[in-house]
């Protein structure tokens, strides 16, 4: 999990179709020094676990992405230069109960990341 330590949550909105969120990064988290010692950036990786992990806390229960339609990775996200991110997300549930999504990580004009996916809920 990285919620609560890669990043922290200093303020949240949802509704039943959307999570808006602002996030903190934590520039000395230990995946830094491996990504990359000298100039740290978030992982692509990080940045799908964090529209994961927010969508599971706001409607508590665990998912796994099953399909990424498109993922774009627009913008490198330096910690030691931006450490406060903005998350969107637009959540659409169909009648199979996956989880179609729609996510954006930004901050002000700049996006860093895009998502348009699926995530299935995970059983037990």
């Amino acid at each position: 999990m990285l919620i609560n330590d890669f990043f922290s949550v200093q303020e949240k909105h949802s509704d039943s179709n959307r999570i808006e969120a602002a996030l903190i990064l934590n520039p000395e988290h230990a995946i830094f020094t491996g990504h990359f010692p000298q100039k740290p950036v978030v992982p692509g990786v990080c940045m799908v676990q964090i529209v994961r992990e927010m969508i599971e806390a706001d409607r508590q229960i665990k998912l796994q992405l099953v399909l990424a339609d498109s993922i774009k990775f627009l913008n490198v996200i330096d910690p030691n230069e931006t450490t406060s991110i903005n998350l969107s997300v637009q959540i659409s549930v169909d009648e199979v109960f996956q989880y179609k999504v729609a996510a954006t990580i930004f901050s002000g004009e700049v996006i860093y990341f895009k998502l348009s996916g699926i995530f299935s809920i995970v059983n037990g």
